[in-house]
């Protein structure tokens, strides 16, 4: 009898482990629409960068346009396009690796304000 309860325990905790760690990797984008965030440059000067969610849709494809923000005519930064599994990639020359994982964070982390 008490064979069986602690393996139910382990058999527990493990199921439980399991799928937090499921719901963490699973976690999806929830920017719908536009948000400013703040680019740290390593080389020139920090800026805010326009996110705007791609009114277009390819399949099961979410694009993201990133444009510089606060300016009369904004500079055109390049895409960021995600799939189901959160997997992205940028689809431009105007960012450095590191600026372009600074952008992804933000989308997958981005939290509405009330």
């Amino acid at each position: 009898m008490i064979f069986t309860k602690v393996k139910l325990l382990i058999f527990l905790v493990f199921i439980k482990n399991y799928f937090h760690f499921c719901l963490m990797t699973m976690k999806s984008i929830t920017l719908e629409r536009e948000a400013r965030a703040w680019l740290k440059r390593r080389n020139g000067a920090d800026e805010v960068i326009n996110i705007v969610p791609a009114i277009e849709e390819y399949q099961a494809v979410k694009t993201y346009h990133l444009y510089t923000a606060y300016e009369v005519q904004p500079e055109f930064l390049g895409s960021i396009l995600f799939d189901a599994d959160n997997n992205w990639i940028y689809n431009g020359n105007d960012l450095s690796i590191n600026e372009q994982e600074q952008m992804a964070a933000f989308i997958i982390n981005y939290q509405e304000r009330l």
